[in-house]
């Protein structure tokens, strides 16, 4: 069993120049500014977690599970103006609260599989009328939940070579991209990813040939960003296949 609290801060920074012959009536009306804000503070947060780490079988099956809550306050947020400006501020609080579990089996000498599972809920405590937040309001870009299956078999094709084959599926939830319902990016897609690799451990060098793709060819739109008058669009990631070789020293 183990438990954690850690605090954390991330600093704050400077804004660029904001026209306000452009963006200077929002800037008043919304967030009541009489001039570009030049610098934005830090924001910080308080993390705790409990959880657990258990073996079983002889160490042929692993299982690792924790609940976490994480306090934050003065949330750096990136403020888009309809003017197509933006600028980064401090706004509201917000808890985020969720469970991850993490599953390893070693069905065999040679094959090991693996399965995680977690599921977030980030959402701001209180209403911060200027970015169009109510109580209760999902946070920007934390999916709901996510999970992985995972495989790998290893077996022993020479002496003094060590041979691998690994592969896994991987699936993310939706998430909010905007505070504004109207906004295209405001609802983002769930999707999944699959990947596969074989290789070789020999002479201190792992030398792999994988293989990342989309699960169908047609690749989903993530998210649809608004930037200077257009909306864009931010694919998956299209088929990748590479060849990855390291050596230890």
């Amino acid at each position: 069993m183990f438990a954690s609290a850690t605090e954390g801060f991330r600093l704050g920074g400077a804004n660029r120049e904001i026209p306000l012959s452009l963006c200077g009536q929002e800037l008043l009306d919304v967030y009541h500014l009489t001039a570009s804000p030049g610098t934005f503070q830090s924001d910080s947060l308080w993390s705790y977690e409990l959880g657990t780490k258990s073996r079983f079988a002889g160490n042929r099956l692993s299982l690792n599970a924790s609940a976490f809550i994480v306090k934050w306050k003065d949330i750096q947020q990136d403020i888009q103006l309809s003017c197509t400006f933006d600028f980064e501020g401090n706004f509201g609080r917000a808890t985020s609260k969720g469970f991850e579990v993490e599953a390893r089996a070693r069905v065999t000498p040679e094959l090991e599989v693996g399965l995680f599972g977690g599921i977030t809920r980030a959402t701001f405590d209180e209403a911060v009328p200027s970015i169009n937040v109510e109580a209760g309001a999902q946070l920007l870009g934390v999916p709901k939940w996510n999970a992985a299956l995972t495989g790998e078999y290893r077996f022993v094709p020479a002496a003094g070579v060590n041979a691998y084959l690994r592969g896994a599926g991987r699936w993310v939830g939706g998430s909010r991209g905007s505070y504004d319902s109207a906004n295209p990016d405001y609802s983002r897609p769930s999707y999944k990813t699959v990947d596969a690799s074989i290789g070789a451990v020999f002479n201190l060098w792992d030398v792999s040939l994988f293989r990342e793709e989309p699960p169908s060819t047609t690749r989903r739109i993530l998210q649809r960003p608004f930037v200077q008058f257009l909306t864009e669009a931010y694919r998956q990631r299209p088929r990748t296949i590479g060849l990855l070789a390291s050596r230890k020293f």
